[in-house]
């Protein structure tokens, strides 16, 4: 992460001041890159034309992140502020770039129990039933669990998540617990 700069530098970018703005652009472009490298690591399927949004979204969470950020407080510094709204942007980009009804793409077919080659209405109405279960899962859990499930899906440990969040790995363990308990809700539902 950037070195912390001075308060007065963020309260003149934050009163728009062009050249603060440009010094902190500058002193937080590297940041910004790392999150669009990491996000396009989560979704190696991103088209051409996605990048340029994302890259648009990564900017704009910054700018975010700068007017919301609220200079008095000491607790959080600003690089760290920015980097968890830029990180939180992409993710919601991401989100909203999947296709609509997640076009059975090969790899959500593979998954599909065997024997389900010859009826497509059956292998059809699997994925809308994985898609509405996903759909019911994300409404769930809140943005911050919804983070957290997605890489401890992916098969990061809880250490490697409290690292990537900055947050303390018994905070990672309480939500991982807390998500599980409220999924078994959403499982239940599934079997009405």
């Amino acid at each position: 992460m950037p070195n912390e700069l001075r308060p007065d530098t963020l309260h003149l970018a934050k009163d728009g001041d062009q050249s603060a703005f440009a010094t902190l652009l500058a002193q937080y472009t590297p940041l910004i890159e790392h999150q669009l490298v990491s996000a396009r690591a989560r979704r190696p399927d991103i088209l051409p034309e996605d990048e340029k949004d994302l890259r648009q979204e990564a900017y704009l969470a910054f700018y975010r992140a700068l007017m919301s950020f609220d200079v008095s407080q000491g607790e959080v510094s600003f690089g760290l502020y920015a980097k968890i709204c830029i990180e939180n942007g992409l993710i919601s980009a991401l989100r909203k770039m999947r296709p609509s009804a997640e076009s059975l793409d090969t790899e959500r077919m593979a998954e599909l129990p065997a024997g389900n080659e010859g009826d497509p209405t059956r292998r059809l109405r699997e994925q809308e039933d994985y898609e509405a279960l996903c759909r019911r899962i994300s409404l769930v859990l809140s943005p911050y669990e919804n983070t957290i499930w997605q890489r401890y899906v992916a098969g990061r440990t809880a250490a490697e998540i409290a690292a990537e969040l900055g947050r303390d790995h018994r905070s990672i363990h309480n939500a991982i617990y807390r998500i599980r308990h409220k999924l078994r809700g959403v499982e239940d539902l599934k079997k009405h």
